[in-house]
């Protein structure tokens, strides 16, 4: 039997392999705390299955990863960006999951060779960092941590490793070891910024704990950042209170990244002209900084580019041809913004609720 947001059913394994469903694991902590938090009826969408998973269209390849993977597990999509997968496994598992074609199964994506991913970064100069991704790297010891950055830390031109991570909020508890802050150190010392990418889409999910391990790693100098996911069973004001937490605690946020139409995970998309409405009504709500941008990445190019608009630091919405450049972004950018219709507060929640 298996436990559905609508209903509980009698599903095979057969069934949850030919449709690609994602198991159903949720650390005991944040299961305390979407409960705790008193938003459990929205948090529930992030982590347990729907029936809406079985009958979604979209393919489990919207990335476009695979032909943009140079090496066993090194995607190298963005001349200074490299991605690094380092597993396969997550404390829990997103249901909106872009990768759910290998969270939670043993996959042949995941890099084997570290050595050969090093030599690959060291004859590139220009790329200047490494997310280190899957999956989640902190599910792995401190130890595997170690050895993975053994063969990072020599490069001079690697400036920064980042850390892609959802367990501040799954799993708070994983940052109290004391080998994490040595690994954080020892990055520091060999002269490149240790950055945490914190996964955060809901202010239930920053428990306390999570606030004090946030702390706890400005004092380190690690340098904590926060990106979310715009879906369909977000409300606007919800995110924007996310992000103004993110900026209390700490944590700048990052970027707003764009559901995709992966299979089983579709219904969390949001069309673009929706997406830009509930974009203006987080601006009007909160006078925090906002994420530099709103994005959606096209799998045939060689840059994230926003789908058709972008969000400027003056928290100005402005919309942009789909061809644009770099450049003429900028432009754009600096135009005022007009026509935008904006869905007003208690309209939005009472909607999406």
């Amino acid at each position: 039997m298996l436990k559905l947001i609508e209903e509980t059913r009698a599903v095979s394994e057969s069934e949850l392999q030919v449709n690609n469903i994602t198991p159903y694991h949720v650390t005991k902590s944040h299961c305390e705390q979407i409960v705790k938090s008193g938003y459990y009826d929205q948090l529930k969408y992030i982590v347990e299955p729907s029936i809406r998973e079985f009958d979604g269209p979209g393919t489990l390849h919207r990335s476009g990863e695979h032909d943009n993977t140079v090496v066993p597990g090194l995607q190298h999509k963005y001349a200074q960006n490299g991605i690094l997968l380092v597993t396969e496994r997550c404390g829990s598992y997103c249901r909106y999951c872009l990768r759910k074609r290998i969270v939670g199964k043993v996959s042949d994506e995941i890099a084997p060779d570290f050595g050969r991913v090093a030599q690959y970064i060291a004859r590139h100069p220009e790329t200047t960092n490494v997310l280190l991704s899957g999956g989640d790297p902190f599910v792995l010891s401190t130890s595997n941590l170690n050895k993975t950055v053994d063969h990072l830390l020599p490069i001079e031109h690697l400036k920064s490793i980042r850390l892609g991570t959802k367990m501040l909020a799954y799993a708070p508890e994983r940052f109290d070891e004391s080998a994490l802050s040595a690994l954080v150190q020892r990055i520091h010392r060999a002269g490149k910024s240790p950055i945490i990418i914190a996964h955060f889409d809901h202010v239930g999910e920053i428990s306390s704990g999570a606030e004090r391990k946030v702390r706890a790693l400005r004092l380190r100098n690690c340098t904590p950042c926060a990106r979310s996911s715009l879906k369909s069973t977000m409300i606007p004001e919800i995110l924007a209170a996310t992000f103004a937490k993110c900026h209390e605690i700490g944590v700048r946020p990052y970027y707003l990244f764009q559901a995709r139409p992966v299979k089983g995970g579709s219904h969390f998309q949001v069309a673009l002209g929706r997406g830009l409405e509930m974009v203006a009504c987080i601006c009007g709500t909160t006078r925090i900084k906002f994420p530099r941008r709103w994005v959606r990445s096209f799998p045939d190019r060689t840059s994230r580019q926003p789908a058709g608009w972008m969000i400027c630091p003056n928290n100005e919405i402005c919309r942009t041809p789909s061809s644009a450049t770099n450049m003429e972004r900028l432009r754009y950018a600096r135009r005022p913004t007009k026509d935008i219709q904006v869905e007003p507060p208690a309209a939005a929640l009472g909607r999406q609720r």
